[in-house]
């Protein structure tokens, strides 16, 4: 299943600092949390009896990864999801474009009704979905979405895409790994019930003159 503990240090390489960037609706933002949309979670971190932007630019770290993994990690149900590349898409995606918007989108992608929650039909079509396909065309649509959006920042989000691979590395691509392990394995299984022979063997080569 995937992991939060994983997908948290990506996260943090685009989502690390303050920000309040000009015609972002979100409003002031840290590690990824945006100030409009997560106002009521906010603590009066200054303690100047106001909770503002201030609060923001020194909210603790911790505080901004317990928000990140409840408001959008659960949001996706992604301790459920058997993909790791697939859950970190659609929560990265959910971070930078709205968690309702990225649910909408894989419900369209799955052919399921689009009501913007992710409850377990949708959990259960992300799981039982030809993988390396939903991969590929959550990738696409994400892509489109920034493109359509006429976004000044927009290479930005591409730079940001791109720090995902376009396509989903499957146990097939790494199937090499596992014949490794599995010959391994038998040499050590051979080494240890001949380890009297291969020790014998061994100390003849090196008392050769």
């Amino acid at each position: 299943m995937a992991s939060f503990e994983k997908f948290y240090p990506r996260l943090k390489k685009w989502e690390g600092g303050y920000a309040e960037l000009p015609g972002d609706s979100g409003g002031c933002t840290n590690y990824g949390i945006a100030f409009n949309y997560n106002r009521q979670l906010i603590l009066d971190f200054n303690q100047d009896g106001s909770i503002d932007c201030e609060d923001m630019r020194v909210m603790p770290p911790e505080f901004a990864k317990k928000v990140s993994k409840s408001v959008y990690w659960d949001a996706f149900l992604a301790d459920n999801i058997k993909n790791q590349q697939i859950a970190e898409m659609l929560v990265d995606w959910g971070f930078h474009q709205g968690v309702g918007t990225v649910i909408m989108e894989a419900q369209r992608i799955l052919g399921l009704p689009q009501d913007g929650k992710f409850g377990i039909a949708t959990l259960a079509a992300v799981n039982q979905a030809p993988q390396k396909e939903f991969y590929e065309k959550l990738y696409k649509a994400r892509e489109a979405k920034y493109r359509s959006g006429g976004s000044q920042y927009l290479e930005g989000f591409l730079n940001r895409l791109r720090d995902f691979s376009p396509t989903l590395h499957s146990i097939a691509t790494n199937k090499w790994t596992y014949v490794g392990l599995f010959f391994l394995v038998l040499l050590l299984v051979f080494v240890y019930l001949y380890r009297k022979e291969v020790l014998a063997f061994y100390k003849q080569i090196f008392t050769k003159k």
